[in-house]
């Protein structure tokens, strides 16, 4: 091969590993919906559902509101659902705009602190943050709406699971004796409640 032919070669094959290689880099970059990291090592279980208009696309942080430490962090993607599980605690929200050509106004922190917890035995509180109007002509202030989870423990007195069973082409099996061997159980259902 001719030094010139090299060179071609060398060069096409730099230009064809780019061209794969930078669309990779351009998703990378675009972080996903959803959950970034959470830094309390608290398991998190408390509802936080966001409410934003299409293009509101936003970078939450929870900050401790006595520490006022990086807490829990969340990609929104503008008009899309975004229901979060946070650790217990109380929180500052703290929304930064993603857009490069976002001005400074539409990063925005919630005036008072938002509380997850515990309430009675059975209820967990968490919170519906509405800020689908911020930014707009006519702003208004984010409607925060108390968000809870109840939850009621049932018992069981006999398998969940019908009683004729099937096998990997669809096709019934010989019926079995059911097992009885871990019933009664019990089981907890959650469900939203006031």
């Amino acid at each position: 091969m001719t030094q010139l032919a090299l060179r071609a070669f060398v060069s096409t094959a730099l230009s064809l590993l780019f061209a794969l290689i930078l669309p990779l880099l351009a998703q990378a970059k675009e972080a996903p919906h959803g959950l970034a990291w959470n830094r309390t090592g608290l398991p998190a279980v408390f509802p936080l559902q966001v409410m934003t208009r299409e293009g509101q696309d936003y970078f939450l942080t929870l900050l401790d509101a006595e520490t006022d430490q990086p807490a829990v962090g969340a990609h929104i993607d503008g008009g899309r659902f975004f229901k979060l599980l946070v650790p217990p605690g109380t929180y500052r929200l703290r929304f930064d705009a993603l857009r490069a050509d976002a001005p400074p106004s539409e990063s925005f922190s919630l005036r008072d602190p938002l509380t997850f917890e515990i309430r009675g035995t059975r209820k967990k509180s968490g919170h519906l943050v509405d800020i689908s109007g911020i930014g707009l002509l006519e702003a208004r202030a984010a409607e925060i709406r108390p968000q809870v989870i109840c939850q009621v423990l049932e018992q069981d007195f006999e398998p969940r699971f019908p009683l004729v069973t099937f096998d990997a082409a669809g096709m019934p099996l010989p019926y079995q004796p059911r097992d009885w061997a871990n019933y009664p159980s019990l089981n907890t259902r959650s469900y939203f409640c006031d």
